[in-house]
């Protein structure tokens, strides 16, 4: 009788839970999908439609994203801020920094940027430095009190002499660097600026500038003026007279050319007629010699020669 009630009762309560709980859920099937865009999200190279990715591309991490009370994978190619990265052999994640008001950090326990007020030192968020230590504007780190610290050099200035940068030869220029930190316990700071010997790219300055007058006269103007159009017409004088003589020696080289390669060519010509005239020497030279030859053995063959009697 116990048995039976047991029976009826799983019975009764399994039709329940297909009734209540499990109505609306999915049928449970193959859950996983191996693929590449647009199959699967980018960088994925396996997801499911109810976890994102499952598994991600070599070089790149997997970061779990919150939405409610569902967390889903993307892969992507550097972790954001508040995560670092840890790479294995098998799967590279993106892991949250376990320190309070750390803004980016190294790995689990050394941060090494932290959110605004905070100040980063030794991989913590402080509130302020410790005793001893400044925080260092240039820097943003609590660093060791230092009297004067100096920024670096800046570029050099312009070339000048007597508040002019024309009319002499050398001059001189000069460089300066700011101060990062002033001196707390007096002690003097290092030199603020540099001056060095310089050539000037300008020799000669105009009357304007030698004049030292921003609004030159009227007269001096039409001097000037003047002068300048004389230099203007001196220098096309000299140019056109420089335009003559180049083409007159223009034509010249090219009459010497012209004469030089005609030497070149009868040279040459007499250098093959005589190479021609002495082949052709040789050659009837070697044919008299072998004509000779023949007569001569010719004649021995038929000529009678007596025999000396005893």
């Amino acid at each position: 009788m116990r048995l039976v009630n047991l029976l009826t009762l799983t019975f009764i309560l399994t039709y329940l839970s297909k009734l209540t709980g499990i109505r609306g859920a999915p049928e449970r099937g193959k859950r996983t999908i191996k693929g590449v865009y647009p199959l699967c999200p980018h960088g994925c190279t396996s997801c499911s439609a109810v976890n994102g990715c499952v598994t991600c591309r070599p070089k790149m991490f997997m970061l779990l994203q919150r939405n409610g009370m569902r967390q889903t994978g993307v892969c992507v190619h550097a972790c954001p801020n508040g995560y670092y990265g840890v790479r294995t052999r098998s799967l590279s994640q993106c892991h949250r920094c376990k320190i309070e008001n750390c803004d980016s950090c190294f790995n689990r326990h050394y941060c090494t940027s932290c959110r605004a007020p905070y100040i980063a030192y030794r991989g913590q968020c402080l509130e302020s430095c410790p005793n001893g230590l400044h925080y260092a504007n240039y820097s943003k780190e609590c660093l060791e009190s230092i009297d004067c610290m100096v920024g670096p050099w800046g570029s050099w200035g312009t070339c000048m002499k007597k508040e002019q940068t024309c009319g002499y030869k050398y001059g001189t220029e000069s460089r300066s660097r700011e101060i990062l930190q002033l001196p707390i316990n007096g002690v003097p700071c290092q030199a603020l600026l540099e001056s060095r010997k310089c050539r000037m790219k300008r020799r000669h300055c105009n009357t304007d500038l030698l004049s030292n007058s921003s609004e030159p006269s009227e007269e001096k103007s039409k001097d000037h003026i003047g002068k300048k159009r004389k230099r203007k017409n001196k220098n096309k004088k000299r140019k056109r007279k420089r335009g003559r003589d180049d083409r007159f020696k223009c034509r010249r080289r090219q009459r010497r050319e012209k004469e030089r390669r005609e030497r070149e060519q009868r040279r040459r010509r007499e250098r093959a007629e005589r190479r021609r005239r002495k082949q052709f020497l040789r050659e009837r030279e070697q044919s008299l010699k072998s004509v000779w030859q023949n007569t001569t053995n010719t004649f021995n063959s038929t000529m009678y020669i007596p025999r000396p009697t005893t």
